[in-house]
């Protein structure tokens, strides 16, 4: 499906209309390895190979390609492109480490990190919805007491603070949003198990 944007009563409808069709093809692995009694290792990646089909949007608010149409309205054949939020690849892998602190509890440190290949964010290859290729890192330390009654987790999440989209949208008048990830943030978490 695809989004087509309506005039009326002096606004814009966004609706959801039938766009085409498109062949989605990939593989995903997953991998969960205790490396040692303390180091746990995850990673995944995900190859894509999704095309459109027979598949056309209209857009009448911009005059980036297309085809104008005997209506006005600027047609998109978009056959054999790469749909929307669809990278060749993404990978990611994720580490922690059990410290035992013996009567003072568990220490877990780890790290998250996640890259992928560039995407776009519109199935029209508009420029502003074309997002380059990113790396984003998470980290994280867990204390645990050794009762397991108490917990605590300071937190860096984006630590290299990278921007990146995560969405666009198209409105009248050549009018462009778009929505970003979080920017780097950190905080720090306190648990009680009752």
């Amino acid at each position: 499906s695809t989004t087509v944007f309506v005039p009326q009563g002096g606004t814009i409808i966004a609706q959801t209309a039938p766009g085409g069709s498109m062949t989605a093809r990939g593989l995903e692995v997953e991998m969960v390895w205790q490396a040692t009694s303390n180091l746990k290792i995850t990673a995944g990646a995900n190859f894509d190979d999704s095309e459109l089909d027979d598949f056309t949007e209209g857009e009448s608010r911009f005059a980036e390609g297309g085809e104008l149409s005997p209506a006005g309205t600027r047609i998109y054949d978009l056959g054999g492109k790469k749909p929307r939020f669809s990278p060749d690849y993404t990978v990611n892998l994720g580490m922690s480490y059990d410290v035992n602190l013996g009567s003072a509890g568990l220490l877990v440190p780890g790290a998250f990190i996640f890259h992928t290949d560039d995407y776009k964010t519109q199935n029209v290859e508009y420029f502003f919805a074309k997002q380059d290729a990113y790396t984003t890192v998470d980290l994280r330390v867990t204390w645990m007491s050794e009762s397991g009654d108490f917990s605590a987790q300071a937190y860096v999440k984006n630590a290299t603070d990278e921007e990146y989209l995560t969405e666009t949208t198209v409105f009248s008048g050549a009018r462009a949003f778009g929505d970003f990830g979080d920017p780097r943030t950190y905080g720090v978490r306190v648990g009680y198990n009752f």
